[in-house]
């Protein structure tokens, strides 16, 4: 199955990122494909992989092949075992996940589920101490999961938006958002995943130099990278 598509237009931009989705089908049953919708009959084992590319090479250059980028990914998907890739991504995962331990107590409220956990951790705190290892846990899974190096820096929505023009754009706004995605990078030893912040960073010095010459007159594009950065 193939997925063609373009980024949503923003306000007077019109889209420019193409991207393209593979889904290659395994099922020990009947399979068929129709337009939009995947029937499968008879079938008690389905694997499905899916392979995402896009015409994005960096800031000023978005021409890449997306066509040819999704048939290397999907084909290097297909040359594995469904085993083999699931034990590449808990090696992978884990390699960063497992560096840091937390245990500040444990409570029979762990056996509840999560949004009663919430609602009466909101109440009295020393009744599911384990909560709050929870949620230590999980924004470091998110980090490791939405930055990587190589790939592109954290924001609101980041790897799990699923909408062509998100709230607030997907934008990377610094009175808040980006100190709250990178939080634990340092302290919870996830310091490669800093990296696409870092070269975030350097991008918009660059793109800040024009503004900065443009608007201002001036060269020093580092505040005025800061402000481009910020805007709301």
């Amino acid at each position: 199955m193939i997925a063609d598509g373009i980024s949503g237009d923003h306000g007077t931009i019109p889209g420019s990122v193409r991207f393209r989705v593979l889904i290659d089908v395994q099922a020990d049953g009947a399979c068929y494909a129709l337009k939009d919708r995947l029937t499968i009959f008879s079938s008690s084992n389905v694997t499905l992989r899916l392979v995402i590319a896009t015409s994005f090479i960096n800031y000023s250059n978005v021409n890449g092949d997306e066509v040819q980028l999704a048939d290397k990914f999907l084909s290097s998907c297909l040359s594995r075992s469904y085993s083999e890739l699931l034990q590449r991504h808990l090696t992978d995962h884990q390699s960063l996940f497992n560096r840091v331990e937390l245990n500040i107590g444990e409570s029979p409220a762990m056996l509840q589920p999560t949004n009663l956990r919430i609602e009466q951790f909101s109440a009295d705190p020393t009744k599911d101490p384990q909560l709050v290892t929870l949620l230590f846990q999980y924004g470091r899974y998110l980090l490791i999961a939405s930055s990587r190096p190589g790939g592109q820096a954290a924001n609101l929505q980041g790897i799990w938006n699923d909408q062509m023009n998100p709230p607030w754009q997907s934008k990377y706004t610094t009175n808040i958002n980006v100190e709250m995605c990178y939080w634990p990078a340092g302290p919870a030893n996830l310091i490669e995943c800093f990296e696409p912040l870092f070269d975030l960073i350097s991008d918009i010095s660059q793109t800040g130099q024009i503004v900065a010459q443009r608007h201002y007159g001036t060269v020093r594009s580092f505040l005025c990278s800061l402000l481009i950065f910020n805007e709301e």
